[in-house]
């Protein structure tokens, strides 16, 4: 039982949610009429409230339309969160990359859903599992019925397998979430359209790049392959770990891996670790990321809390603490012409190369070529100051509450995404930014996720010499 708790204990976070104690739904709105008709009702809300907003913006102060929009977003995050299956998910990234097209205050809302992932109760999962497993002989496995973790698109369970007694993960997909993916993205997008919340036609584009994404995540049988190519990298390793797959156990809506003990990251057990330690495994978490980078032909892009956990080695010292990576949905093979100018801009930031920063930002198709020269100097300020923790001695602008007494870049201390996010407002170049493409979307995202999760972990370090090791 402890190694079940030790898994269970995954954070809030996109995707995954730890367990609460409210209960289980004993159901899930599956048929696209369905999903369709509360979504409709769900527009109608908004519709009367696109009237309330029209009045609002001629006889309401700004602060007051903030509060109306914030109240309605409230009621869309519970909504949306009601029904489940890919709808949650979508949502989740809309709160992630909504900045781009939504108000803050609405992206503020959204972030609920990262917490609303009740869990299905087990009889409607066991139906997927019995229909999958229809040839097979299902009494195989003692089942703890109970799910270690809930996520937006399916469920993980634990259990035995009692042939060999080895400890086994069954993922298994929500009933017809796969189905309902194209319907959900359609009809909210709809049902934005009844608002007064879109700005531009960036949220458009999105949409088609959050479809691509979802198809991608609900395909198992492309994750199957995805964790035997990752095993494959870090097999050897003494850092990371990657559970073993069962493919004989494996098919369209459930995966069976080897089960990997471990708690995230922060849980009392990897806090209260020393602070050596956590420097340890944040250096490794960096490490990791710039292999995706610079080395691996995957990336997992999702770096959320609930796909990783840490496993506490023996030693005193850390040196067998190791990084179990769980959910390999979100992996992607990153296509050159997005990796290497990405390269090239860390690169170039990294050895204060301005023109090299906004060559790169150029190529991805963030900047024109011609934009004003004060533009291009914000927006490199901006990526310069992303790779902070990596030019401690080599720029002096650096807050000095971002470093302890040894001079080591503090981690959680240092704010950099809030302030950084700031700095973007105020820059000159938002007024000319492009919404990014999909695959840069991405790196972003798993981007804002390393550093979150070093944050988090309280690691204090400078990552100069791992990055140099790939220069």
């Amino acid at each position: 039982m402890a190694a079940v708790r030790m898994y269970g204990t995954c954070i809030k976070s996109v995707g995954v949610s730890s367990i609460h104690a409210c209960g289980s739904m004993k159901k899930i709105k599956r048929h696209r009429l369905n999903r369709h008709l509360a979504m409709v009702r769900l527009g109608l809300k908004a519709g009367s409230r696109y009237g309330r907003q029209r009045i609002a913006d001629i006889w309401l102060s700004e602060a007051q339309q903030q509060r109306l929009r914030a109240s309605d977003a409230e009621v869309l995050s519970r909504e949306l969160g009601k029904l489940k299956g890919s709808i949650v998910k979508i949502g989740q990234l809309l709160a992630l990359y909504g900045e781009h097209f939504l108000p803050p205050e609405v992206v503020t809302a959204l972030h609920d859903l990262e917490s609303r992932t009740e869990p299905l109760s087990w009889p409607v999962m066991e139906a997927v599992l019995r229909e999958e497993w229809a040839e097979r002989d299902y009494s195989d496995f003692e089942i703890d019925t109970e799910p270690l973790a809930a996520a937006s698109l399916g469920q993980v369970y634990r259990a035995i397998c009692k042939a060999t007694g080895e400890e086994v993960c069954i993922k298994i997909q929500y009933p017809g979430v796969a189905q309902s993916i194209d319907a959900d993205l359609d009809n909210l997008a709809t049902l934005l359209k009844w608002t007064t919340w879109l700005k531009g036609d960036a949220y458009y584009a999105w949409i088609e790049e959050v479809r691509e994404l979802l198809h991608r995540e609900v395909d198992y049988n492309q994750e199957v392959k995805t964790l035997q190519a990752f095993h494959d990298l870090v097999s050897g390793s003494d850092h990371y770990v990657v559970p073993q797959v069962f493919t004989e156990w494996c098919t369209e809506r459930v995966m069976v891996t080897s089960f990997e003990a471990g708690y995230a990251v922060n849980t009392d057990e990897i806090q209260s670790l020393s602070q050596q330690r956590r420097n340890q495994l944040g250096r490794r978490f960096l490490d990791l990321f710039l292999k995706e980078v610079f080395c691996w032909p995957l990336m997992q892009t999702d770096a959320n809390f609930g796909n990783y956990l840490i496993h506490p080695g023996e030693c005193n010292q850390g040196s067998d603490d190791k990084i179990v990576l769980l959910d390999f949905g979100a992996v992607r093979t990153m296509p050159n012409a997005t990796l290497e100018p990405f390269r090239n801009m860390i690169i170039a930031a990294y050895q204060l190369n301005m023109e090299g920063v906004t060559a790169g930002a150029i190529a991805l198709g963030f900047l024109d070529a011609d934009v004003p020269d004060q533009v291009k100097n914000d927006f490199v300020a901006v990526c310069s100051g992303l790779i902070e923790p990596l030019l401690v001695g080599r720029v002096d602008d650096i807050p000095a509450y971002a470093l302890n007494a040894a001079g080591d870049y503090r981690w959680r201390e240092s704010d950099l995404l809030k302030r950084m996010s700031k700095q973007a407002a105020r820059s000159a170049a938002s007024r000319y930014f492009s919404m990014p493409g999909g695959d840069f979307m991405l790196l972003n995202r798993k981007l804002a996720g390393v550093f979150t999760f070093i944050s988090v972990l309280g690691a204090e370090f400078n990552g100069a010499d791992l990055l140099e090791q790939y220069l």
